[in-house]
């Protein structure tokens, strides 16, 4: 799980600063750092999808048993 922790923090990090040197160069964000956040928000649903369907799991197995 830490590995995935930190994934989604590089890419949320990597949006943040490619976004705060599009605007300083450009004046515009920058598509990619919107692609990064995506990702990373991406990611985090994916991973509480995958949560829920553990625990839903054990819920029914722990149900079976009664």
């Amino acid at each position: 799980m830490k590995h995935e922790v930190d994934i989604v923090h590089r890419l949320f990090m990597a949006a943040s600063i490619r976004r705060n040197i599009s605007m300083k160069d450009y004046g515009k964000p920058d598509r990619i750092s919107h692609l990064f956040d995506q990702a990373a928000q991406e990611i985090i649903k994916l991973r509480v999808q995958k949560e829920n369907t553990i625990c839903q799991k054990i819920k029914k197995f722990f149900q079976n048993l009664i």
